[in-house]
């Protein structure tokens, strides 16, 4: 079954794979908010929302397998994202300034523990004026 009204979902910390993001996003279209953190998903989950949630604004991916193809998949996909979280993710410079570039509602990111080097956070500052780079490191 289809459930096409659904538009916020949050499974975070749940046992949820790419299968699950999957059929979510093929059954969900209307998704404008999701919660993936600390889940099994990876970039084929990612990609998966990208090409059927394109009304996306915000989408939790922090402590997730997604890497650059997710990320960019998304950007160029979901032009209407406003947050979007990848804290110890695998994104590097290419998924962050691929967001920056072709997501124009862009106001938050959040590059903890993420390969995004420092010379990329301000190029996206200059390519996205008033966004704001979330970098939290919780060291134990």
């Amino acid at each position: 079954n289809k459930c096409p009204e659904l538009t916020t979902i949050a499974l975070t910390r749940t046992g949820v794979t790419d299968a699950g993001a999957i059929a979510l996003a093929n059954k969900c279209p209307e998704l404008t908010t999701i919660a993936l953190t600390r889940t099994g998903v990876t970039d084929a989950g990612a990609i998966a929302l990208a090409n059927k949630c394109p009304k996306l604004t915000t989408i939790f991916l922090d402590e997730t397998g997604v890497t650059d193809a997710g990320a960019i998949a998304l950007a160029n996909k979901c032009p209407k994202l406003t947050t979007i979280f990848l804290d110890e993710t695998g994104v590097t410079d290419a998924g962050a300034i691929a967001l920056a570039n072709k997501c124009p509602e862009l106001t938050r990111i959040y590059l903890g523990e993420t390969g995004v080097t420092d010379a990329c956070k301000r190029q996206m500052k200059q390519v996205r004026a008033g966004l704001s780079i979330v970098v939290l490191s919780f060291l134990l």
